[in-house]
């Protein structure tokens, strides 16, 4: 029977996000750039999804991203923008999924524990740093966690209930939830199965067992065929597809990316962790006599959901994947040492005084907001504080191990949840004690603003359809930041404008925004030209002006020669300059690819191009150098020549690089004719490739480049 609410108890955890949010609101935003080394763009890559989902869908690599998959943190809030600003809906999504994450907490452990030991343990579990930044940020860590939470704690009310079917069922929906959220969260499911299977010894006997399986497989069925179908509709794929596929290519990079990026981050949340285990091998040596049968299988049941939580991140660790640096890996562990730690002080809760438990209650809700206030307003010096954390964790649990007064281990646990939280809240990607109190939350509403004003102009969000440059020594370069993550940001989404130049393949895109706090349009104009070194003709479409910062809207088209070097990138972004042409298939452009290409339809392929802004020097000598994209056979790559101006080139291939030689004598015309001869071309569908076309070489860029003077 589900043990009475209580009122007092509902209204200091409904209170809980509320005075948090009004002591440092941080926590509850998206974390910007400006933060330590690690650039973390996932938060803002869902805020994109959540705020125009149905524009992501169509293009590369938003289609073969596990990202796009993960419903249940996209489509919540993208209903709730429909009906209300992206602001308030985010307020919304993460203040209610907060409190469901503590409701839940507080539940399991007023049915295992009690009440007195629910509401502690809840005070604490909201206030811990790693998952006030897990609950707050749009990355689907803390979601995964409620989710989580809920699975456990249907799971704990259904042995007693007339409607365990409906439990268990709920919980296999959460589970499901868990993993389309993230696909590593599966690692989790044995972790609760376990749980359930030691709290009620009914499960083993084979048959409820395997009727309780059948209603979680159901549960998740029901869920995952629902999102499926929603999915199916808006991409026409196969959920979770691209989450098995992208975990199969990425596994093998992922060791050195995660020791890359995170090997120098202090872990300190494991201090938290190891301790509750400290605490949790004492009292179970020293307690576990003194309680009923019943309650020590409940502790037992509890320990092994974390220990099987835990042992997750150890098994990866063990294997060379380094999770254990991560903290947005540990929401659920943290979560389940939380429950752990409720079990432990059960008894020593129990024997508290009325007012005794009263003054413990106003301790335990307010010490950690008071020391959260003050590292918020004193910017600590963090390398005399960590020592003295560290300390205070190791002083509070000898205490708490030692002392047998009910009250004294109460206010140790005080200080050790206070210690164990303040050396996880300043650390990287959790950064809940930022001294700009609203920084966060204007970071967050910039990058909306301009989000909203790209995503009117432009139906698809394709980095074909345009880019992002803009100065990263501009003090607004987190907002533009967030604004790149929001699209993805990889594949030279974003340009660091009046750097070093970028790639060709940066203008392959058919407009240009340039963004800016700081200058006026004409030098973001000059700005673009110092970028692109002159190599592309530059035309201005538009000026915006989104919250005082200035987006200008540009095409780049690449020109074909500058002075004397020639790029040709088989581009209809260069079509301009091909005055003849024969023998060719068209333009193609793949997603795995970012170079365009163009394949040989017949024998002999000619193009004739327009270099009178040619500046070739007649007495130096010119490397010539040829990439192919592709082919179908070796010998007829290995038969391709290249004559130029009628000048036959010695080429020498070098793995799908050909380069030869040409005197700039041969390259003074006005016009460069280029003919690439091979012996024959290919019937792919003679191959067995379904592909009607003749099919010869695809060639990808031609460079000729000076290579030598001559005196």
């Amino acid at each position: 029977m589900l043990k009475k609410l209580n009122f007092a108890h509902i209204a200091l955890i409904l209170a809980l996000p509320i005075v948090l949010a009004l002591i440092n609101p941080n926590w509850l935003f998206n974390l910007s750039f400006n933060h330590d080394f690690i650039i973390m763009v996932d938060d803002y890559i869902y805020t994109g999804y959540q705020l125009a989902l149905p524009q992501y869908v169509g293009w590369y690599p938003s289609d073969i991203w596990y990202f796009i998959e993960r419903l249940p943190i996209i489509l919540p809030v993208y209903a709730l923008n429909q009906i209300t600003s992206p602001l308030m809906a985010h307020i919304i999504f993460h203040i209610v999924m907060y409190l469901i994450a503590v409701f839940a907490v507080y539940g399991i452990l007023n049915k295992l524990a009690s009440p007195r030991v629910a509401l502690i343990i809840a005070l604490f579990f909201g206030q811990y740093p790693l998952i006030m930044r897990s609950l707050g940020w749009n990355y689907p860590d803390g979601l995964v966690m409620t989710c989580m939470a809920l699975a456990v704690l249907w799971l704990t009310y259904a042995s007693e209930s007339r409607w365990r079917w409906l439990y268990v069922g709920g919980a296999g929906a959460a589970s499901m939830a868990m993993v389309i959220s993230h696909f590593f969260n599966i690692f989790y499911v044995p972790a609760i199965a376990f749980y359930v299977i030691w709290l009620d010894r009914l499960y083993r006997q084979p048959l409820r067992l395997i009727r309780t399986g059948i209603f979680a497989v159901l549960g998740a069925g029901v869920l995952y065929g629902a999102l499926a179908l929603v999915y199916y509709q808006l991409t026409g794929n196969i959920l979770l597809r691209n989450a098995l596929n992208t975990t199969t290519g990425f596994a093998q990079g992922l060791p050195y990316f995660l020791s890359y990026h995170f090997s120098g981050v202090p872990a300190y949340w494991h201090v938290f962790l190891l301790m509750v285990v400290v605490i949790t091998i004492v009292f179970m040596i020293r307690r576990t006599r003194t309680l009923s049968a019943d309650m020590r299988r409940v502790m037992v049941a509890v320990t092994i959901l974390f220990i099987s939580a835990y042992a997750v991140i150890i098994g990866w660790y063990l294997v060379g994947f380094l999770y254990s640096h991560v903290s947005f890996y540990h929401a659920n562990i943290i979560m389940t040492a939380f429950l752990l730690l409720g079990m432990m002080i059960y008894k020593p809760m129990s024997d508290l005084s009325v007012m005794q438990y009263r003054v413990l209650v106003v301790m335990s809700f307010i010490t950690p907001m008071a020391v959260f206030a003050g590292f918020t307003y004193l910017s600590p010096n963090w390398d005399i504080f960590y020592p003295i954390l560290f300390i205070g964790v190791v002083l509070s649990v000898g205490i708490i191990i030692i002392y047998r007064r009910a009250m004294t281990i109460g206010l140790a646990v005080i200080g050790f949840v206070i210690c164990a939280s303040g050396l996880v809240g300043d650390s990287v990607l959790i950064k809940i004690y930022t001294p700009d109190r609203h920084h966060e939350q204007r970071v967050f509403e910039d990058a909306i603003a301009i989000a909203q004003t790209i995503n009117e102009r432009y139906p698809r969000l394709s980095i074909d359809d345009f880019r992002l440059w803009y100065d990263f020594d501009d003090p607004k370069v987190a907002t533009f930041h967030a604004v790149a993550s929001m699209y993805l940001w990889m594949n030279g989404r974003n340009i660091r404008l009046n750097q070093d130049p970028p790639p060709d393949s940066s203008f392959e895109s058919d407009q240009i925004i340039l963004l800016s706090s700081l200058h006026d349009k004409d030098t973001l104009l000059q700005m673009a030209r110092d970028t692109t070194q002159n190599r592309g003709i530059i035309t201005f479409i538009d000026e915006l002006e989104v919250n005082n910062i200035r987006l200008v809207i540009v095409s780049i088209r690449l020109t074909l020669v500058t002075a004397n070097y020639l790029v040709y990138h088989f581009s209809d972004l260069q079509r301009q300059y091909v005055l003849e042409e024969s023998g060719w298939n068209g333009y193609e452009h793949v997603p795995q690819n970012t170079h365009p290409f163009r394949w040989t339809a017949e024998p002999t392929a000619r193009l004739l191009l327009d270099v009178s802004r040619g500046q070739f020097d007649p007495t130096a000598t010119y490397r010539v150098s040829v990439w192919v994209a592709a082919y179908l056979e070796e010998d007829v790559v290995n038969s391709l020549k290249l004559m130029l101006n009628g000048v036959p080139i010695d080429l020498i291939r070098v793995n799908n690089h050909y380069i030869g030689y040409v005197s700039g004598e041969h390259l003074i015309r006005p016009t460069l004719e280029v003919v690439f001869q091979t012996d024959r071309v290919s019937n792919p569908l003679a191959l067995g490739i379904q592909d009607g076309r003749n099919l010869g070489v695809a060639l990808g860029q031609l460079i000729i480049d000076v290579m030598l003077n001559h005196d």
